[in-house]
């Protein structure tokens, strides 16, 4: 995610647990950046040497749009370039506004189908799914939002199927039912190949944010 409020940065490092007598293997890292069509946009490629953080603001390589948020995709490959104990830790994402910090691991598996409890609140947070789509096909998706009362289904509201390209991605806002009459809403997302799918609270200027 970018925009003038929000900057990402990749942050990984080459460690290992001071329990541990290894000696820890330099290994290389790839990555590659694709905006939200899946066009490739930029190649980065780094030595990660032992006891070394490496980290990037991704957001320097993507130029802004008209719209507040730019969403693209980042696929990071790890190779050692010696044998031994590799002590690279999860890749983490950071998400740095001018109010909030908020990190990602990117170890979660991709879904074809995607639910989420969105929390029902009467302020003017924005609820979204950022939704990347890191296969080698487009998929289709649908997502339909459901309110309950009491444990009781009440309504559905289905939204008109879109199209992300492959290597491509979309941030998808949730719009809730009426807060006065439902005390959960279930958004599910479901998609002809499998996705991997980010929930995020902002508040209406992007100053704050929580991803998971």
């Amino acid at each position: 995610l970018t925009s003038k409020d929000i900057k990402t940065w990749l942050v990984i490092s080459n460690e290992k647990p001071s329990i541990l007598d290894s000696i820890i293997s330099p290994y290389r890292i790839k990555l590659v950046i694709f905006d939200s069509q899946g066009n490739k946009i930029k190649k980065i490629h780094q030595l990660i040497n032992q006891y070394e953080k490496f980290q990037v603001c991704l957001s320097n390589y993507i130029k802004l749009s008209k719209n507040s948020i730019t969403t693209y995709y980042v696929n990071l490959k790890r190779s050692p370039t010696l044998k031994g104990f590799r002590g690279s830790i999860r890749p983490h994402f950071f998400y740095k506004t001018k109010n909030s910090m908020s990190a990602v691991h990117t170890q979660d598996g991709a879904n074809k189908i995607n639910f989420i409890n969105v929390p029902v609140s009467k302020n003017k947070d924005k609820n979204l799914l950022f939704i990347i789509n890191p296969s080698s096909k487009k998929v289709s998706i649908k997502t339909n939002l459901q309110g309950f009362l009491k444990g009781v289904l009440l309504k559905e509201k289905e939204a008109e199927p879109f199209i992300i390209p492959s290597k491509g991605s979309r941030l998808v806002e949730i719009i809730q039912n009426n807060t006065t009459t439902y005390d959960k809403n279930l958004f599910l997302c479901e998609s002809s190949v499998s996705v991997k799918c980010y929930f995020i609270i902002a508040d209406k200027n992007f100053k704050n944010i929580s991803v998971d």
